[in-house]
């Protein structure tokens, strides 16, 4: 696998619904999304945050629309 399509996560959201309405707006931008939880099967929502995960070669395009990063 070429790094351009290496698997990153751009963000990580507190809850599955904000994760959701990221993957939402990429998607609708044409940006292949998808959200990757560790929280037991739903068992512990929220324990490790939501990841939105998109192509490495997306990153600049999913950046521009989900704006600046508030977390780093």
């Amino acid at each position: 696998m070429s790094d351009v399509d290496r698997q990153i996560a751009i963000r990580v959201f507190s809850t599955h619904t904000e994760a959701e309405f990221a993957q939402s707006l990429l998607e609708s931008a044409g940006i292949p999304a998808w959200v990757a939880t560790d929280d037991a099967g739903g068992v512990y929502p929220g324990l490790d945050g939501a990841r939105v995960m998109i192509r490495a070669r997306d990153r600049e395009e999913a950046e521009s629309l989900l704006g600046a990063d508030e977390t780093n």
